[in-house]
Protein backbone atom coordinates (compact mmCIF):
# COMPACT_ATOMS: atom_id res chain seq x y z
CA UNK A 1 0.00 0.00 0.00
CA UNK A 2 1.22 3.36 -0.94
CA UNK A 3 2.01 5.48 2.06
CA UNK A 4 -0.53 8.72 2.51
CA UNK A 5 0.56 11.69 2.25
CA UNK A 6 -0.92 14.97 3.03
CA UNK A 7 -2.23 16.98 -0.27
CA UNK A 8 -0.89 20.49 1.13
CA UNK A 9 2.57 18.76 1.78
CA UNK A 10 5.48 18.29 -0.52
CA UNK A 11 9.11 16.78 0.13
CA UNK A 12 12.62 17.82 -1.78
CA UNK A 13 15.32 15.95 -2.18
CA UNK A 14 18.56 15.75 -2.72
CA UNK A 15 19.89 13.47 -5.51
CA UNK A 16 23.42 12.16 -6.53
CA UNK A 17 24.33 10.40 -8.72
CA UNK A 18 27.61 10.02 -10.52
CA UNK A 19 26.90 7.68 -13.44
CA UNK A 20 24.74 7.56 -16.78
CA UNK A 21 23.21 4.74 -15.23
CA UNK A 22 22.33 6.25 -12.11
CA UNK A 23 21.07 9.23 -13.78
CA UNK A 24 18.91 6.76 -15.57
CA UNK A 25 17.18 4.69 -13.11
CA UNK A 26 17.13 7.84 -10.36
CA UNK A 27 15.19 9.71 -13.16
CA UNK A 28 12.52 7.16 -12.84
CA UNK A 29 12.46 6.91 -9.43
CA UNK A 30 12.21 10.47 -9.28
CA UNK A 31 9.39 10.09 -11.65
CA UNK A 32 7.87 7.62 -9.29
CA UNK A 33 8.09 9.97 -6.39
CA UNK A 34 6.09 12.57 -8.35
CA UNK A 35 3.69 10.23 -9.41
CA UNK A 36 2.70 9.73 -5.51
CA UNK A 37 3.53 13.31 -4.57
CA UNK A 38 2.89 16.02 -7.90
CA UNK A 39 4.55 19.06 -5.75
CA UNK A 40 8.16 17.15 -4.92
CA UNK A 41 11.34 18.73 -5.69
CA UNK A 42 14.69 17.39 -6.50
CA UNK A 43 18.23 19.11 -7.04
CA UNK A 44 21.54 17.62 -7.18
CA UNK A 45 23.98 15.97 -9.43
CA UNK A 46 22.67 14.26 -12.39
CA UNK A 47 22.37 14.22 -15.90
CA UNK A 48 20.12 14.49 -18.85
CA UNK A 49 17.11 11.74 -17.34
CA UNK A 50 17.07 13.73 -13.82
CA UNK A 51 17.07 16.80 -15.54
CA UNK A 52 13.80 15.53 -17.63
CA UNK A 53 12.20 14.52 -14.23
CA UNK A 54 12.41 18.22 -13.55
CA UNK A 55 15.53 18.43 -11.34
CA UNK A 56 17.98 21.42 -10.55
CA UNK A 57 21.33 20.53 -11.81
CA UNK A 58 23.89 22.14 -8.95
CA UNK A 59 26.21 19.66 -11.55
CA UNK A 60 26.30 17.83 -14.13
CA UNK A 61 26.42 13.77 -13.79
CA UNK A 62 29.19 14.45 -16.93
CA UNK A 63 31.98 16.25 -14.63
CA UNK A 64 31.85 13.40 -12.29
CA UNK A 65 32.47 10.50 -14.02
CA UNK A 66 35.76 8.98 -14.22
CA UNK A 67 37.46 5.13 -14.17
CA UNK A 68 40.52 3.91 -12.68
CA UNK A 69 42.80 5.14 -9.39
CA UNK A 70 44.92 8.00 -12.25
CA UNK A 71 41.39 9.40 -12.88
CA UNK A 72 40.32 9.19 -9.73
CA UNK A 73 43.26 10.98 -7.94
CA UNK A 74 43.43 13.86 -11.05
CA UNK A 75 39.82 14.83 -10.06
CA UNK A 76 40.15 15.00 -6.45
CA UNK A 77 39.77 19.16 -6.12
CA UNK A 78 36.77 18.88 -8.17
CA UNK A 79 35.24 15.93 -6.57
CA UNK A 80 35.66 17.98 -3.08
CA UNK A 81 34.34 21.61 -4.31
CA UNK A 82 31.26 19.63 -5.64
CA UNK A 83 30.86 18.11 -2.27
CA UNK A 84 31.68 21.54 -0.49
CA UNK A 85 28.82 23.03 -2.77
CA UNK A 86 26.21 20.57 -1.95
CA UNK A 87 26.85 20.94 1.73
CA UNK A 88 26.81 24.34 1.87
CA UNK A 89 23.19 24.38 -0.03
CA UNK A 90 21.91 21.32 2.44
CA UNK A 91 22.45 23.99 5.18
CA UNK A 92 21.03 26.95 3.31
CA UNK A 93 17.96 24.82 1.50
CA UNK A 94 17.53 21.46 3.99
CA UNK A 95 15.72 18.49 1.92
CA UNK A 96 13.69 16.23 3.04
CA UNK A 97 15.84 13.35 2.44
CA UNK A 98 18.71 12.76 0.13
CA UNK A 99 18.66 10.04 -2.42
CA UNK A 100 22.25 8.41 -2.81
CA UNK A 101 22.52 6.69 -6.16
CA UNK A 102 25.49 4.06 -6.25
CA UNK A 103 28.61 5.81 -6.56
CA UNK A 104 29.88 5.06 -3.54
CA UNK A 105 33.32 6.91 -3.68
CA UNK A 106 32.06 10.32 -3.60
CA UNK A 107 28.49 9.17 -1.84
CA UNK A 108 29.90 7.46 1.09
CA UNK A 109 32.18 10.15 1.64
CA UNK A 110 29.46 13.05 1.38
CA UNK A 111 27.09 10.97 3.86
CA UNK A 112 28.64 12.06 7.32
CA UNK A 113 27.71 15.55 5.89
CA UNK A 114 24.45 15.12 5.61
CA UNK A 115 24.07 13.00 8.88
CA UNK A 116 25.23 15.71 10.42
CA UNK A 117 22.85 18.03 9.31
CA UNK A 118 19.72 15.52 10.17
CA UNK A 119 19.25 14.61 6.76
CA UNK A 120 17.50 11.43 6.03
CA UNK A 121 19.99 9.31 3.73
CA UNK A 122 18.30 7.03 1.36
CA UNK A 123 20.36 4.72 -0.82
CA UNK A 124 19.52 3.61 -4.20
CA UNK A 125 21.07 0.86 -5.89
CA UNK A 126 23.76 -0.80 -3.24
CA UNK A 127 27.51 -0.33 -3.89
CA UNK A 128 28.87 -3.97 -5.17
CA UNK A 129 29.75 -4.45 -1.33
CA UNK A 130 29.43 -8.17 -1.50
CA UNK A 131 31.90 -8.41 -4.46
CA UNK A 132 35.05 -5.78 -3.07
CA UNK A 133 35.85 -4.05 0.18
CA UNK A 134 33.12 -5.73 2.06
CA UNK A 135 34.13 -3.36 5.20
CA UNK A 136 31.99 -0.76 3.22
CA UNK A 137 28.64 -2.23 4.91
CA UNK A 138 30.19 -0.90 8.17
CA UNK A 139 29.98 2.75 6.95
CA UNK A 140 26.63 2.31 5.63
CA UNK A 141 24.83 0.63 8.76
CA UNK A 142 26.08 4.38 10.61
CA UNK A 143 24.99 6.31 7.61
CA UNK A 144 22.08 5.15 5.90
CA UNK A 145 18.71 5.25 7.03
CA UNK A 146 17.67 2.78 4.37
CA UNK A 147 19.10 0.92 1.82
CA UNK A 148 17.30 0.22 -1.19
CA UNK A 149 18.48 -2.62 -3.50
CA UNK A 150 18.21 -4.52 -6.75
CA UNK A 151 19.02 -8.33 -5.90
CA UNK A 152 17.48 -10.45 -3.58
CA UNK A 153 20.91 -11.68 -2.47
CA UNK A 154 21.55 -7.66 -1.30
CA UNK A 155 18.55 -7.92 0.87
CA UNK A 156 19.98 -10.79 2.38
CA UNK A 157 23.11 -9.64 2.88
CA UNK A 158 21.95 -6.12 4.56
CA UNK A 159 19.99 -7.93 6.83
CA UNK A 160 22.41 -10.41 7.81
CA UNK A 161 24.33 -7.26 9.00
CA UNK A 162 21.66 -5.16 10.72
CA UNK A 163 21.69 -2.54 8.30
CA UNK A 164 17.81 -1.25 7.04
CA UNK A 165 16.83 -2.68 3.86
CA UNK A 166 14.08 -2.64 1.22
CA UNK A 167 14.19 -5.26 -2.05
CA UNK A 168 12.75 -3.18 -4.79
CA UNK A 169 13.14 -5.21 -7.15
CA UNK A 170 15.06 -4.96 -10.86
CA UNK A 171 13.70 -2.45 -12.75
CA UNK A 172 14.99 -3.69 -15.63
CA UNK A 173 12.11 -6.68 -15.32
CA UNK A 174 8.68 -4.99 -16.93
CA UNK A 175 10.84 -2.63 -18.63
CA UNK A 176 9.30 -1.48 -22.09
CA UNK A 177 11.20 -3.45 -24.94
CA UNK A 178 12.29 -1.39 -27.91
CA UNK A 179 9.57 0.54 -29.56
CA UNK A 180 10.63 -0.92 -32.86
CA UNK A 181 11.05 -4.57 -34.41
CA UNK A 182 14.32 -6.04 -34.88
CA UNK A 183 13.43 -5.91 -38.74
CA UNK A 184 12.26 -2.58 -38.82
CA UNK A 185 15.04 -1.44 -36.63
CA UNK A 186 17.53 -3.39 -39.06
CA UNK A 187 16.04 -1.70 -42.07
CA UNK A 188 16.19 1.70 -40.48
CA UNK A 189 19.74 1.85 -40.43
CA UNK A 190 19.91 0.77 -43.61
CA UNK A 191 20.95 -3.22 -42.83
CA UNK A 192 19.99 -6.67 -43.78
CA UNK A 193 17.97 -8.27 -41.18
CA UNK A 194 18.13 -11.10 -42.42
CA UNK A 195 21.81 -11.09 -41.68
CA UNK A 196 23.85 -12.58 -38.73
CA UNK A 197 24.39 -9.21 -36.24
CA UNK A 198 26.56 -8.47 -33.19
CA UNK A 199 26.31 -6.15 -30.72
CA UNK A 200 29.23 -3.49 -29.64
CA UNK A 201 28.77 -2.25 -26.36
CA UNK A 202 32.22 -0.85 -25.32
CA UNK A 203 30.59 1.32 -22.53
CA UNK A 204 29.43 4.32 -21.24
CA UNK A 205 32.32 5.76 -19.91
CA UNK A 206 35.16 7.46 -22.21
CA UNK A 207 37.60 5.20 -20.48
CA UNK A 208 35.96 2.20 -21.13
CA UNK A 209 35.56 3.00 -24.55
CA UNK A 210 38.87 3.86 -25.16
CA UNK A 211 40.36 0.58 -23.80
CA UNK A 212 37.66 -1.91 -25.60
CA UNK A 213 36.84 -0.24 -28.85
CA UNK A 214 39.66 -0.89 -29.93
CA UNK A 215 39.66 -4.34 -29.20
CA UNK A 216 36.34 -5.30 -30.45
CA UNK A 217 37.01 -3.08 -33.69
CA UNK A 218 39.98 -5.78 -34.21
CA UNK A 219 37.40 -8.91 -33.01
CA UNK A 220 35.18 -7.34 -36.26
CA UNK A 221 37.65 -7.76 -38.79
CA UNK A 222 39.00 -11.44 -37.17
CA UNK A 223 34.66 -12.43 -37.15
CA UNK A 224 33.71 -11.05 -40.54
CA UNK A 225 36.76 -13.28 -42.43
CA UNK A 226 36.05 -16.45 -40.11
CA UNK A 227 32.34 -16.67 -40.93
CA UNK A 228 30.40 -17.19 -44.20
CA UNK A 229 28.09 -15.30 -44.85
CA UNK A 230 29.82 -12.60 -42.94
CA UNK A 231 27.74 -10.75 -40.23
CA UNK A 232 26.89 -6.98 -39.81
CA UNK A 233 27.82 -5.24 -36.41
CA UNK A 234 26.26 -2.61 -34.54
CA UNK A 235 27.91 -0.26 -32.31
CA UNK A 236 26.30 1.29 -29.50
CA UNK A 237 27.48 4.74 -29.07
CA UNK A 238 26.74 5.80 -25.32
CA UNK A 239 25.42 9.72 -25.91
CA UNK A 240 27.08 12.24 -24.04
CA UNK A 241 30.63 10.63 -25.04
CA UNK A 242 32.53 12.89 -27.85
CA UNK A 243 32.27 11.28 -31.34
CA UNK A 244 36.01 11.45 -31.93
CA UNK A 245 36.62 8.42 -29.71
CA UNK A 246 34.24 6.63 -31.94
CA UNK A 247 36.25 7.08 -35.63
CA UNK A 248 37.77 4.85 -37.36
CA UNK A 249 35.01 2.59 -38.34
CA UNK A 250 35.70 3.24 -42.09
CA UNK A 251 36.17 0.30 -44.10
CA UNK A 252 34.61 -2.21 -41.68
CA UNK A 253 31.24 -3.79 -41.55
CA UNK A 254 30.26 -1.70 -38.02
CA UNK A 255 26.61 0.38 -37.76
CA UNK A 256 27.54 3.38 -35.25
CA UNK A 257 23.71 4.03 -33.24
CA UNK A 258 23.50 6.78 -30.95
CA UNK A 259 21.94 6.41 -27.47
CA UNK A 260 19.55 3.17 -28.41
CA UNK A 261 21.54 0.07 -26.28
CA UNK A 262 18.96 -1.65 -25.90
CA UNK A 263 17.47 -1.72 -29.18
CA UNK A 264 21.15 -2.70 -30.55
CA UNK A 265 20.91 -5.95 -28.32
CA UNK A 266 17.56 -6.64 -28.86
CA UNK A 267 18.41 -6.83 -32.84
CA UNK A 268 21.92 -8.85 -32.11
CA UNK A 269 22.33 -12.71 -32.13
CA UNK A 270 25.25 -12.31 -29.95
CA UNK A 271 26.39 -9.46 -28.27
CA UNK A 272 29.88 -8.68 -26.80
CA UNK A 273 29.83 -6.04 -23.95
CA UNK A 274 31.43 -4.42 -21.10
CA UNK A 275 30.85 -5.45 -17.72
CA UNK A 276 28.73 -3.79 -16.18
CA UNK A 277 24.76 -2.31 -16.29
CA UNK A 278 25.04 -3.37 -19.51
CA UNK A 279 25.38 -7.13 -18.89
CA UNK A 280 21.90 -6.81 -16.95
CA UNK A 281 20.41 -4.92 -19.97
CA UNK A 282 21.47 -8.00 -22.26
CA UNK A 283 20.45 -11.06 -19.57
CA UNK A 284 16.94 -9.34 -19.84
CA UNK A 285 16.48 -9.53 -23.49
CA UNK A 286 17.64 -13.02 -22.79
CA UNK A 287 20.46 -12.60 -25.63
CA UNK A 288 23.74 -14.30 -25.63
CA UNK A 289 26.93 -12.85 -24.94
CA UNK A 290 30.31 -12.30 -24.14
CA UNK A 291 31.71 -10.03 -21.49
CA UNK A 292 34.85 -8.32 -21.70
CA UNK A 293 36.67 -6.10 -18.96
CA UNK A 294 40.18 -4.28 -19.57
CA UNK A 295 41.67 -1.68 -17.31
CA UNK A 296 45.16 -0.45 -16.85
CA UNK A 297 48.11 -2.70 -14.72
CA UNK A 298 47.98 -0.21 -12.08
CA UNK A 299 43.96 -0.23 -11.74
CA UNK A 300 44.26 -3.88 -11.40
CA UNK A 301 46.79 -4.18 -9.42
CA UNK A 302 45.13 -2.19 -6.95
CA UNK A 303 41.58 -3.54 -7.09
CA UNK A 304 42.40 -7.26 -7.41
CA UNK A 305 43.29 -7.75 -3.88
CA UNK A 306 40.20 -6.57 -2.71
CA UNK A 307 37.82 -8.55 -5.50
CA UNK A 308 35.89 -11.19 -3.46
CA UNK A 309 33.67 -12.38 -6.35
CA UNK A 310 34.60 -15.03 -8.98
CA UNK A 311 33.06 -13.68 -12.06
CA UNK A 312 32.77 -9.89 -13.63
CA UNK A 313 29.66 -10.42 -14.57
CA UNK A 314 26.27 -10.33 -13.15
CA UNK A 315 24.98 -12.77 -15.13
CA UNK A 316 27.20 -15.03 -13.80
CA UNK A 317 27.20 -14.15 -10.54
CA UNK A 318 23.39 -14.83 -9.98
CA UNK A 319 23.22 -17.45 -11.36
CA UNK A 320 26.54 -18.83 -9.49
CA UNK A 321 28.14 -20.27 -11.94
CA UNK A 322 29.55 -19.15 -15.91
CA UNK A 323 26.96 -19.10 -18.15
CA UNK A 324 28.33 -16.32 -20.11
CA UNK A 325 32.02 -16.32 -21.53
CA UNK A 326 34.03 -13.60 -19.76
CA UNK A 327 37.11 -12.49 -21.08
CA UNK A 328 39.48 -9.86 -18.47
CA UNK A 329 42.25 -8.23 -18.46
CA UNK A 330 45.09 -10.65 -20.07
CA UNK A 331 42.90 -13.04 -21.46
CA UNK A 332 40.99 -10.08 -23.85
CA UNK A 333 42.78 -9.39 -27.22
CA UNK A 334 40.65 -9.05 -30.25
CA UNK A 335 41.71 -12.53 -31.31
CA UNK A 336 40.32 -13.86 -28.18
CA UNK A 337 37.07 -11.95 -28.47
CA UNK A 338 36.86 -12.94 -32.55
CA UNK A 339 37.73 -17.00 -31.16
CA UNK A 340 34.72 -16.87 -28.46
CA UNK A 341 32.64 -15.22 -30.45
CA UNK A 342 33.40 -17.41 -33.71
CA UNK A 343 32.60 -20.34 -30.96
CA UNK A 344 29.73 -19.56 -30.00
CA UNK A 345 27.81 -18.49 -33.15
CA UNK A 346 28.85 -22.14 -34.75
CA UNK A 347 27.50 -23.80 -31.63
CA UNK A 348 23.70 -23.45 -31.94
CA UNK A 349 23.26 -25.92 -28.82
CA UNK A 350 25.41 -23.79 -26.58
CA UNK A 351 23.44 -20.29 -27.38
CA UNK A 352 20.26 -21.78 -27.03
CA UNK A 353 21.46 -23.09 -23.36
CA UNK A 354 22.81 -19.76 -22.76
CA UNK A 355 19.31 -18.23 -23.43
CA UNK A 356 17.70 -20.93 -21.25
CA UNK A 357 20.19 -19.58 -18.36
CA UNK A 358 19.13 -16.60 -18.94
CA UNK A 359 15.60 -16.23 -18.87
CA UNK A 360 16.05 -17.93 -15.05
CA UNK A 361 18.02 -15.31 -13.85
CA UNK A 362 15.26 -12.72 -15.53
CA UNK A 363 12.69 -14.68 -13.46
CA UNK A 364 14.31 -14.29 -10.13
CA UNK A 365 14.38 -10.77 -10.48
CA UNK A 366 11.53 -9.64 -8.81
CA UNK A 367 7.92 -8.40 -10.39
CA UNK A 368 7.57 -5.05 -12.91
CA UNK A 369 7.39 -1.91 -10.59
CA UNK A 370 10.78 -1.64 -8.91
CA UNK A 371 10.62 2.19 -9.09
CA UNK A 372 7.49 2.27 -7.73
CA UNK A 373 8.27 0.04 -5.13
CA UNK A 374 11.66 2.08 -3.77
CA UNK A 375 9.14 5.64 -3.87
CA UNK A 376 6.79 4.18 -1.72
CA UNK A 377 9.59 2.47 0.41
CA UNK A 378 10.87 6.15 0.85
CA UNK A 379 7.98 7.88 0.97
CA UNK A 380 6.58 4.80 3.72
CA UNK A 381 10.35 5.80 6.17
CA UNK A 382 9.69 9.14 6.18
CA UNK A 383 6.12 9.03 6.91
CA UNK A 384 6.46 6.20 10.04
CA UNK A 385 8.47 8.73 12.45
CA UNK A 386 11.99 7.10 11.87
CA UNK A 387 13.45 9.85 10.19
CA UNK A 388 12.03 13.67 10.60
CA UNK A 389 11.93 15.50 7.30
CA UNK A 390 12.36 18.89 6.33
CA UNK A 391 9.21 19.65 4.29
CA UNK A 392 7.73 22.52 2.42
CA UNK A 393 3.77 23.97 2.68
Amino acid sequence: MSPDIPENMSYSYLIVTGEASGDLHAGHLLQALKKREPNTKAWGVGGENLQAAGMDLEEPVKTMTVMGFAGILSKLPHFKDVQNRIVARCRTQPPAAAILVDYSGFNLRLAPYLKKLGIPVFYFISPQVWAWRTGRIRTIKELVDLMIVFFPFEEKLYQEHGVPVKWAGHPLVGAAPPVQSKEAFLSSLGLDPSRRTLALLPGSRRSEVQALLPIMKQAARRISKELEPSPQFLLAQASGLEPSLFKGLEGLPIKAVVGKAQACIAAADLVLTCSGTATMETAALEKPMIVVYKTGALNWMLIRPWVKVEYASMANILAGKQIVPELLQKNLSGESLAQKAVELLKDSQRMAQMQNELAKIKSSLGKPGAYTRAADAILAHLRDGSCQPHTHQ
